[in-house]
């Protein structure tokens, strides 16, 4: 791993029991994120982006199985003790999720929940705490700070509790922050608030961000690369403008052609054909051969390697000879 390289994930593979058998989310996907870097992890709903967010910090449940490396600065995060990788999480690496209201306690203030996030890993304040609390809601724009300081989060917007969050993960000046569809619970004005927020943060604390999305606007406005992921497999990364300029993998042009891409997109969406595969029987090979109209025997068989078809634009596919 090289110097400016933040996280690597390599092979990671993560099989869930369930009552109906072993489903296989993650199918050995490998992936790095820069330091200051933004890296999109894009797809459809029940792909695994969200499963790859919570194997980083070891959030999944107790029925899941997981195998492969995921090193931060060097150090594989899968093999920390619990003691160890508590000192990471919320410190080093941040998260802040979908809506913000299931992760706030609701019988405690904003300035209670906020303050344990010092007290938890003994952050050093060079005021008091409740100064330092204030001080970071006030970094990320919310009105009246110290008034907001005592409510409580039904008192507050969705917009407003999205902002919470942020302060929070902000309090240990992580090096990477996960954000697990950040903006999908708020309507469009909010959204772009938050968007900017993000990105405002990233430059001034010089953040790596992992932006698990299914919006390809929100990844054309934030990322400087971007991961396509398909039942639990990587199809495509690289640079955000060659990948929606000049996509190469058949289910890249699918969704790209399925989506749209702006509020001045006025082409006809199409629909990729077929159904996503049951991960618990998936089909072998690349997993998209089952709608993919170049499909070859060697798909059916042999998972693609990723080949390089521009500067650091990977295609995992058997038509460029992976």
């Amino acid at each position: 791993m090289n110097y400016e390289t933040l996280l690597k994930i390599e092979d990671l593979y993560v099989n869930f029991r369930t009552d109906e058998g072993i489903a296989k989310v993650i199918d050995g996907i490998s992936l790095s994120i820069r330091y200051g870097e933004v890296l999109a992890l894009m797809g459809e709903t029940g792909c695994g982006k969200s499963t790859v967010a919570k194997s980083i910090l070891r959030l999944l449940p107790k029925n899941a199985e997981v195998r492969g490396k995921i090193l931060f600065k060097g150090t594989n995060l899968l093999d920390l003790p619990e003691s160890e990788l508590r000192k990471i999480r919320g410190k080093e690496i941040g998260m802040i999720f979908q809506e913000p209201l299931t992760a706030l306690n609701p019988v405690f203030t904003i300035g209670n929940q906020m303050s344990e996030v010092f007290k938890i890993h003994k952050l050093r304040v060079k005021r008091t705490i409740q100064d330092e609390v204030i001080e970071l809601l006030k970094n990320v724009r919310i009105p009246d700070p110290r008034r907001r300081y005592y409510s409580y989060p039904f008192e507050l917007s969705g917009g407003m509790r999205q902002r919470v969050m942020i302060a929070m993960m902000l309090a240990g000046r992580p090096s990477l922050l996960i954000a697990d569809e950040p903006t999908s619970a708020l309507d469009v004005t909010i959204q772009a608030q938050i968007l900017k927020l993000l990105m405002d943060l990233r430059n001034e604390y010089n953040m790596s961000i992992l932006l698990i999305t299914h919006d390809p606007g929100v990844v054309a406005e934030m990322a400087d690369r971007v991961a396509i992921m398909y039942a639990g497999q990587i199809a495509e990364v690289g640079p955000v403008k060659d990948i929606f300029l000049n996509p190469q993998h058949p289910y890249t042009r699918g969704l790209l052609r399925a989506l749209p891409l702006g509020h001045k997109d006025e082409r006809e969406l199409e629909n990729i054909p077929g159904r996503v595969p049951n991960l618990i029987n998936p089909p072998p090979g690349c997993r998209f051969h089952p709608r993919c109209p170049y499909a070859m025997e060697k798909c059916r068989k042999v998972k693609p390697k990723p080949v390089m078809v521009s500067n650091e634009h990977l295609v995992f596919c058997h038509l460029f000879g992976g």
